[in-house]
Order: structure tokens, then sequence, then C-alpha cells
């Protein structure tokens, strides 16, 4: 049974790990070290981003790793389950132009600049389904506090349809 699926135990796993928690306890932030923090917290899966942003307009201080590095990891099918995260489409704008001007853009812009974005991710999203791993995450930051960035509704028709398509993709493959 995959270990998803247990019935007796919620699977737990932490997706952002910064560099600045492996700084703290003295430790590289390498493969090493996120596996033995996973097993001295007792987590089932491991999480590695994938691809690197601009780092001008990344703002926080998440290691991404490079595509093939982790389906490398994949392949070896280590002790840990392995789940990649993938910045979405809305991310990787907000990484491009930063979060401002991608906002002062969408509501004329979003129907040219979303299908590049979302051509981007489905590439890395297809290499990954193609390596197996035991999760996918697509992350977005489209909200702060108690709203979203932009209009819900545009989020529906712009966004989330490519969401829909990654996610059958994903699920019928067995991959969450």
């Amino acid at each position: 049974m995959p270990f998803y699926q247990s019935e007796k135990h919620l699977p737990r796993g932490e997706m952002w790990l910064g560099r600045g928690l492996f700084g703290e306890l003295g430790w590289k932030d390498d493969l090493a070290a996120r596996v033995r923090l996973c097993r001295e917290l007792a987590m089932d899966i491991i999480f590695f981003s994938v691809d690197s942003p601009s780092p001008h307009h990344h703002s926080f201080d998440y290691n991404y790793f490079s595509l093939g590095y982790v389906l490398r990891l994949i392949a070896q099918k280590r002790a840990l389950p392995v789940g990649i995260i993938i910045d979405g489409p809305f991310e990787q704008l907000a990484h491009q132009l930063g979060l401002q001007e991608l906002l002062h853009r969408w509501r004329d812009e979003k129907d040219r600049l979303l299908p590049g974005a979302a051509a981007q991710v489905a590439q890395v999203f297809s290499a990954c389904l193609e390596a197996g791993p035991d999760a996918i995450v697509i992350a977005d930051d489209i909200a702060y506090h108690q709203s979203t960035y932009v209009n819900p509704t545009d989020l529906e028709a712009s966004l989330f349809g490519f969401y829909r398509d990654w996610v059958a993709q994903a699920h019928r493959l067995g991959i969450p």
C-alpha cells in the first residue's frame, strides 16, 4: 500500500524547508541533511523544489534543486518517498516579472502571459511524471491573508484549467 493511502497513519512531510533552518542546525542544505532531518522528525516523504526561479524576485530562502538531480533521486528509489514541488504558472510569472509588475499587468495581459508560463510548467511536469515521483505539488502563491491577489473568477477561467489537466494526468498514473 502506498504511503499516502494508509488507514492507520496520516503521512507526514514538510514541503518548505528553508536554507536558514539548515544553517541554524550547522548543516549544509543537501540531500544527506534533508534525509537526516526527515528521519529525525519521523517524516514519511521528502520534498524537493525543482528549477531555480530568478533570485532577484525570490523572497524566500528555499533551495531549488535541478530537475535532473531530483529525477536521479527518484530513479534510485531511496528509503524515503520523494515528492516534487513545481512552481505553477502564476508563481513563475511572479518570479520573472516581480509580483507587483505581474499584478499591474494581469488584467490586460493574462491571456498572453499565462500560456507561456504554463508551457514551461507543463514541460517540467511531464518530465516529473515520467520519473514517477511519489507525489507532485504545483505551487502557486495566489493569495495573501484574506483574499486572492486577483479576481477569483480570473483564476478559474485562466489558471485552473491548466491545473485540472495536470492533476488528471498525474492521477491516471497513480501519482497524488
